[in-house]
């Protein structure tokens, strides 16, 4: 119980930092900072709902950022830009 508090932190910490550099981006130095800090935000802020609210929260929070970046931009790109 003593150390559960610190390792839950490392954890997060940890866990927060694994996505964007397994992912770490190509391209123009501006476009690698932004990649690489929204990427450890979100992650972070997951974490951090993990722990302050619980399991589900944690997934609503990625849930909501995939349903936003990926499904409604892709869609965006697909039908609008695309389109032109």
């Amino acid at each position: 119980g003593r150390y559960r508090k610190p390792i839950i932190i490392a954890l997060g910490c940890i866990t927060s930092l694994i996505e964007p550099i397994l992912q770490f981006p190509d391209g123009q130095t501006w476009f690698i900072i932004y990649a690489t800090v929204s990427g450890i935000a979100m992650n972070a802020w997951q974490y951090i709902s993990y722990v302050r609210y619980g399991f589900a929260a944690s997934l609503l929070v990625r849930l909501g950022h995939y349903s936003l970046w990926h499904i409604a931009l892709g869609v965006y790109v697909q039908f609008i830009e695309l389109a032109r």
